[in-house]
């Protein structure tokens, strides 16, 4: 492995997925936070503030997503 390693956590706009970011980026792991919408990833990094966290900005396909029924 890696000494500094990269970590893709993917919900982490709120609850488990914000909180495993937030324990990751505290240490010399770069994570790569992504969101539903680029809001809320960008939004993640900017409450964590940390140095190892970069957002991921991605939005849905339309035909990979019909609305948050199959998400949730």
């Amino acid at each position: 492995m890696s000494e500094n390693p990269v970590i893709l956590v993917t919900g982490t706009s709120e609850g488990l997925g914000y909180g495993t970011a937030r324990l990751l980026a505290a240490g010399t792991t770069t994570v790569i936070a992504h969101a539903r919408t680029a809001e809320g990833s960008q939004a993640a990094c900017e409450r964590h503030r940390r140095p190892g966290l970069r957002p991921v900005i991605s939005e849905p396909r339309p035909d990979e997503l019909t609305g948050d029924r199959p998400v949730r």
